[in-house]
């Protein structure tokens, strides 16, 4: 049996998916199920000091039929397809997809969705991931996959000593804000972004944080991609009182993403992406 405890985060727990793919019985909190709408006869909820209570209990589904269900679901290429025909089936050349870190080698949450899905997609067409990393980071092009080619660009120095004083000042990690305001002192990322578009059909927005350092400097259509509500995130993981111009940068610029973007057709995709006018 698998107990999934949490009562707080950031994203969703991937470690759920393990255990129902594996066909584990799963009690967890519906902190630990959010994000995923698994049917209610798939896994038991309840809070976290009543789970002692509930160590004898089992889903009413079959372990074979919980597997079944993810797998058609959850699964890499499955979720790749739904996107794909969503928002990039007309693309047949070359997708470039941006991003605040790198994907390679996936092993967080975030890495581990963009490195899959974009593995998936480059089995049609060729993908380009540019990252923008710290200067601790690896630097250069390398083919993560068929199809599949990662750029990291380093932050300059004088970046990291801007985004250093910020996270002094606010007692938070700010390495992907900091790219949303201060993506300039980084001039190749901006750079790299600018060449490897000249050839591409599409540029993807892999969080809201690279929008600014796309919008108006490229003249290709501009896809973002939504993992999450970004503002609301940021509400849990940040001190309000030390925060509070950080958090309202993140609202009003997450708000007007939508407020010039045009949604793709309503599919049930576990993301929202949007089309930039």
């Amino acid at each position: 049996m698998a107990l999934n405890p949490v009562e707080s985060g950031s994203g969703t727990n991937l470690k759920m998916l393990d255990y129902l793919a594996s066909g584990i019985p799963t009690i967890t909190t519906t902190v630990g199920a959010r994000g995923l709408d698994i049917p209610c006869d798939m896994i038991v909820t309840c809070e976290k000091e009543e789970m002692k209570n509930h160590l004898d209990d089992k889903p009413i589904k079959s372990p074979e039929s919980i597997r079944k269900y993810i797998h058609n679901q959850f699964d890499w290429s499955h979720i790749s397809e739904k996107y794909f025909d969503s928002a990039l089936a007309q693309y047949k050349n070359k997708i470039v997809v941006v991003n605040t870190y790198s994907v390679y080698p996936p092993r967080g949450g975030g890495q581990n969705r963009i490195y899959y899905i974009y593995k998936e997609i480059a089995k049609r067409v060729p993908v380009t991931i540019i990252s923008i990393v710290p200067p601790h980071g690896e630097p250069g092009v390398k083919e993560i996959a068929p199809g599949l080619t990662q750029i990291s660009i380093c932050k300059t120095s004088d970046h990291v000593a801007t985004e250093m004083q910020l996270e002094e000042t606010t007692g938070a990690n700010l390495g992907d804000v900091s790219v949303m305001l201060h993506h300039e002192k980084t001039p190749e990322f901006l750079q790299t972004i600018i060449h490897e578009a000249d050839d591409a059909d599409v540029v993807v927005c892999s969080h809201s944080y690279c929008i600014s350092a796309i919008h108006g400097h490229i003249d290709k259509p501009i896809i973002y991609e939504s993992h999450n509500v970004e503002y609301l995130l940021k509400q849990q993981m940040y001190d309000h009182d030390k925060c509070s111009d950080i958090l309202q940068h993140v609202y009003d610029h997450e708000l007007s993403l939508i407020h010039i973007s045009e949604p793709t057709r309503r599919t049930p995709i576990s993301y929202a992406v949007f089309c930039l006018k």
